[in-house]
């Protein structure tokens, strides 16, 4: 009879906050959760949740991170777990960033099976991802459109050997402060 594996997820505390307990719970057997040293509260509802976990579930400090430190964490952790557990054990990332895909295909292909568990993105995200992709749309239209426009200015070719025409061009310009 097969028995289904189990499976560990892995995540920060920002990630945890925005995911709906009943889905965690229902696809993750053991869960890690890296938390920065400077993160001074955990919300009660949350702290509620997690108990219901009992020993499945893992706080992991870290001291002195910034930004996304934090998925270097995510990363050692699996690495330190994959030598020590059993094959047949899951491993989930619970996080929308494409940054993981690489490491997931690479735990994939050393005979484990991995995954990135996205979560829903809150409105927030949608609205700030939707403006960044504008702001990227017109700055890549704008700079095509200005190597379009622009044509080479044959004042400002020159034979880049030759260092006695950037010489004179520049003794030119500067004659005002020729010596006296």
């Amino acid at each position: 009879m097969n028995t289904p594996n189990q499976r560990y997820v892995f995540t920060n505390f920002e990630n945890l906050k925005k995911v709906k307990f009943k889905k965690l719970e229902k696809i993750a057997d053991k869960l890690f959760i890296i938390i920065g040293s400077k993160e001074e509260s955990i919300p009660s509802q949350l702290v509620f949740q997690m108990q219901k976990l009992g020993k499945n579930v893992k706080w992991v400090k870290v001291e002195n991170i910034r930004g996304g430190d934090l998925n270097y964490c995510i990363a050692f952790l699996m690495g330190k777990l994959h030598q020590k557990i059993n094959l047949d054990v899951e491993f989930g990332v619970l996080s929308n960033k494409r940054s993981f895909d690489s490491l997931i295909n690479f735990i994939n292909k050393s005979g484990r099976y991995c995954l990135r568990i996205k979560r829903k993105r809150t409105k927030k995200e949608k609205k700030r991802s939707k403006r960044k992709k504008r702001t990227e749309e017109s700055a890549f239209n704008s700079n095509k459109e200005d190597m379009l426009l622009k044509e080479p200015n044959p004042s400002n070719l020159r034979d880049p050997f030759d260092n006695n025409s950037r010489i004179e061009k520049t003794a030119r310009d500067h004659s005002a402060f020729k010596p006296v």
